[in-house]
């Protein structure tokens, strides 16, 4: 096992640059699926947070696509799954 040590004064390389996903200008009415991790209490959480946004918003959550390792980044079928006709990914973590 090694160890990597970060020069704390910034002499390191700077993190690449993302590009951020564009906003919505109101959520009334959006579609989205929610992506549970296969943690414990993820899904229910999503779920409930799902609930929310539909009661503040109208937003529908159409179905739950979960991740077959919830230790592991999701497989880009699951990711294709999930974005597949619908606005946006409910995503996050329980425990």
């Amino acid at each position: 096992m090694s160890l990597e040590f970060f020069d704390p004064t910034g002499g390191q390389l700077q993190a690449p640059q993302v590009k951020m996903a564009k906003r919505f200008r109101n959520l009334q009415g959006l579609s989205c699926k929610i992506l549970d991790n296969t943690k414990q209490n993820s899904k229910e959480l999503l779920l409930l947070i799902g609930s929310l946004l539909h009661k503040e918003f109208g937003i529908t959550v159409v179905d739950v696509v979960s991740k077959f390792v919830g230790s592991a980044p999701a497989k880009e079928e699951e990711l294709a799954e999930a974005i597949r006709d619908v606005d946006f990914v409910l995503v996050g973590t329980g425990d």
